[in-house]
């Protein structure tokens, strides 16, 4: 019974930390394209892909410097 609620509460705990990374992403790409807009004009595949790269290397470190310390926490 104390394992399945233990277990609950671990898959809440990843639940929530795609959340936050998925959350995270979109902010970082969402700035990336801003900065992308400013720098080039409004292509619309220049901010596309601004915005994709900027998803992708703001995930990758959210995942990199957070991923070792949440891997503590929760060991």
């Amino acid at each position: 019974m104390a394992a399945e609620w233990a277990m609950r509460g671990y898959e809440a705990s990843l639940d929530r930390a795609g959340l936050a990374l998925g959350a995270g992403g979109l902010v970082g790409g969402a700035f990336a394209a801003v900065l992308v807009g400013i720098g080039s004009g409004l292509a619309l595949v220049q901010l596309i892909v601004g915005f994709v790269i900027g998803v992708l290397i703001t995930m990758m470190a959210a995942v990199a410097i957070g991923g070792p310390v949440w891997l503590l926490c929760h060991a």
